[in-house]
């Protein structure tokens, strides 16, 4: 009796195989964008942080060369903030092309599953009909010879 065999075997763990580094790559993505976010969630932190000291600083009275590093600080948190939203934005897009890929190749080996699962049956067809024959010619052999 022969064995099944797959005829796209090698194929199909070509594409599990890609489908687990598209995973791997998903996971990668999905960190850098959490630790974008942290990073912009640390910046907000920040500017809230010394928002309160310079307002306690402004109700026991500051020197100009005070205002002015606030100024300067708040300038620099802005512009930290506003670059940081960019890395966000793109770390989300990119987390948004990873998944699209790993949708692709999980469904190439969802379709090859089907197809090897589709053969599969028809080895079963072909293996009943081959035992069916094997069975009436013994049938036929036992009545011609007895």
């Amino acid at each position: 009796m022969r064995k099944f065999k797959f005829t796209l075997a090698t194929l199909l763990k070509i594409k599990e195989a890609q489908e687990k580094q598209k995973k791997l790559e998903l996971a990668e993505a999905e960190r850098l964008l959490r630790l974008a976010q942290e990073e912009l969630e640390a910046l907000y932190t920040a500017f809230e942080t010394k928002r309160a000291e310079y307002n306690e600083k402004l109700k026991t009275g500051a020197d100009v060369n005070d205002l002015q590093a606030y100024s300067r600080y708040f300038t620099y948190l802005r512009e930290r903030t506003e670059l940081q939203k960019v890395k966000v934005k793109q770390a989300e897009a990119e987390k948004l092309k990873r998944q699209a890929a790993l949708i692709e190749a999980m469904t190439e080996v969802k379709a090859l599953n089907k197809l090897k699962e589709a053969q599969y049956e028809e080895y079963l067809q072909e293996l009943k009909i081959e035992q069916e024959k094997e069975i009436g010619d013994f049938v036929s052999f036992n009545v011609i010879s007895g």
